[in-house]
This record gives C-alpha cells, sequence and structure tokens, in this order.
C-alpha cells in the first residue's frame, strides 16, 4: 500500500490548522494529516512516519526548515519526501535557499488555498500513474509565488 501520510511543520497553531483544513479533502483518498510544532518534532516525525509530503515553515524554533529540509534530503532512507516550502518569506533568495536546502517547491503565505490543493492532487496524481505504484517520486516543481489565504509567519 502506498503511504499517503502528508505532514504539516508550522510553530503557528492558526496556520497549521488552517492548512490541515484545506488537506481534509483527501482524507476520503487514504490521506492522513500528521502536525509537527517545530522542527526537530518534524524531522523526528519524518524519521518515524515517512510521509510522501511535507508541508514546511522555514522559521521554527529547535531546527530551521531549511535545516530540516537539509537533513531529509541528506538521509537517504527519506530523501524521496517531497517538500513544499510554505513561507511568509517573499524574496526570491528565501526560495533559492529553499531549494539549494532542497525542498521541492516554494509556496508564499499568505497562499491561494486552490494552489495547496493543487499541488496535493497532482502529486497524488503522479503517484497513481507512475508504474510502480506511486514508489517513484514525482519531478520537483518550480517554486513560484502564490496569492491568498491570511496565516502568518
Amino acid at each position: 500500500m502506498v503511504n499517503k501520510k502528508i505532514l504539516i511543520a508550522d510553530d503557528n497553531q492558526m496556520n497549521r490548522e488552517l492548512l490541515g483544513d484545506v488537506l481534509e479533502r483527501f482524507q476520503p483518498l487514504g490521506v492522513e494529516v500528521l502536525y509537527a510544532v517545530n522542527g526537530a518534532q518534524a524531522f523526528e516525525l519524518v524519521q518515524k512516519e515517512k510521509p510522501m509530503m511535507l508541508f514546511l515553515d522555514l522559521m521554527m524554533p529547535d531546527m530551521s526548515g531549511y535545516e530540516v529540509a537539509r537533513k531529509i534530503k541528506g538521509d537517504e532512507s527519506l530523501k524521496d519526501t517531497h517538500i513544499i516550502v510554505v513561507s511568509a518569506r517573499t524574496e526570491q533568495e528565501d526560495a533559492n535557499q529553499s531549494q539549494e536546502a532542497g525542498a521541492d517547491d516554494y509556496v508564499n503565505k499568505p497562499y491561494d488555498i486552490r494552489l495547496i490543493r493543487q499541488k496535493v492532487k497532482d502529486f497524488l496524481d503522479a503517484m497513481d500513474a507512475s508504474p510502480d505504484g506511486g514508489e517513484t517520486k514525482p519531478p520537483k516543481a518550480k517554486a513560484r509565488k502564490s496569492k491568498k489565504a491570511k496565516p502568518s509567519e
């Protein structure tokens, strides 16, 4: 069975809840949403639960999102985790640094809920379409800025 866990790592409770509400629509497809309140907990949960996708805030206590991404991508057993950075930092340099750390995509806060849903849908569709039943990771998306919703850093 294909792992359809998605981890949301953000130190802001409102942001976690908002993104969790957005992802709830995928639960009938077997998606399980997990939550982490800081970078260290995010990395621990990725090691333990091996989610297919991680929505990762950059500025968190204990371990930054950059560091979490580097540790995940540096671990052979975790490197296929699809990392989408979700951050209020809007400079292109932040997106570039996220990509250098290993992030597969970058979405600005406030984000467009439809964009988040589309990214998850596209990822799930690519998993379902892969000849190995979702074991192969879909290709990286280009980092792009988004609009709407009102979560905070």
